[in-house]
Parts: structure tokens; C-alpha cells; sequence
């Protein structure tokens, strides 16, 4: 008689353990979306309500694309998640494959090649570290390079960086 499907079968204790942590999971990760959205929310609002006399006609056509890019994003509700490190840390691109809000925004502008290098070579970029280069141009370009004052500065943070593998 062999014992090998008994073996294979962790113990009821383990599958208790595991479903919880599953449901542990999900709540974390729901509550960071929630957290997410009205950072966004809030964000958006200061974004939009800033002044933007000192930007030329072609900059505020282009930011106005931008913050209904933002609207989409957050309104879709589908964010980054970083199962590499052990605490909450900004992705430029998530483990999931989501990119960020300023990713997004870049996508939705035509700009995946940029997406794709910056994910490549920095995926933890943060834009307050940068002093030049083609994500500050985007910026600019975009009516967007007073992003710091307003408190978003930074890619939106992941949904949750705890698993059970990174747990362990």
C-alpha cells in the first residue's frame, strides 16, 4: 500500500494556516487599494485646482490629458504589487505587471519605451531622487513638473509587499 498521497496532503493544521494567510492577504491588499485611491483622489484634486497661468496652451492641454489619465487609473482600481521586498517599497512596474500612476500616465501618453527602461534599469524610482533625464522632460512636457508640492512625488506605493514567502 503506498503512502505517497497520504504524504503529499499537508496536515489540516497547515491548510487552516495557509487559508488564512490567503484571506490575510486579500484583506491587506484591499485596504492598500482603498489607501491608494484617495491618495489618488486627493492628488488629482490638488492637481487640478493648482494654478497653471505660467504653463502655455499646448502644456495645459496636455496635464488636462494627463489628470483624466490619473482619473482612469485610480477609477480602475488595479495597482502594483511588490512581493520582492519585505516592506512596502514604490514600483515603477509591479510584480503583477500593473505599472504605477506616473507609469500609467506615460503609457497613456504613447511612451511604453520609456516604461519598459525605467522598469528595466530603476523600477524603484523615485521621482524626487531625480535630478534630470527623460522622466523629468515627460514631465515637464506635460504641465506635470510641480508634481512635488502637491504630494505626488513618487509612484503610487505597491498594494502589499507581505506573503507568506516573504514571511517565512
Amino acid at each position: 500500500m503506498s503512502t505517497d498521497t497520504a504524504d503529499s496532503t499537508p496536515p489540516p493544521r497547515c491548510r487552516r494556516r495557509s487559508r488564512l494567510l490567503a484571506v490575510l492577504v486579500a484583506v491587506i491588499r484591499r485596504v492598500d487599494a482603498v489607501r491608494i485611491r484617495a491618495h489618488l483622489r486627493r492628488t488629482e484634486r490638488a492637481l487640478r485646482a493648482a494654478d497653471t497661468d505660467h504653463l502655455d496652451a499646448d502644456r495645459r492641454r496636455r496635464r488636462h490629458r494627463a489628470l483624466d489619465a490619473l482619473r482612469r487609473y485610480r477609477r480602475r482600481g488595479e495597482f502594483p504589487t511588490n512581493d520582492a521586498e519585505p516592506r512596502r517599497a514604490a514600483q515603477f512596474v509591479g510584480a503583477n505587471g500593473v505599472p504605477c500612476a506616473v507609469a500609467a500616465l506615460l503609457l497613456a501618453d504613447g511612451a511604453e519605451e520609456l516604461v519598459d527602461r525605467i522598469a528595466a534599469t530603476d523600477n524603484a524610482v523615485r521621482i524626487e531622487n531625480l535630478d534630470d533625464g527623460p522622466l523629468l522632460d515627460w514631465l515637464d512636457r506635460n504641465g506635470l513638473s510641480r508634481l512635488r508640492p502637491h504630494g505626488s512625488s513618487r509612484c503610487t506605493r505597491p498594494i502589499s509587499t507581505w506573503s507568506p514567502t516573504a514571511a517565512r
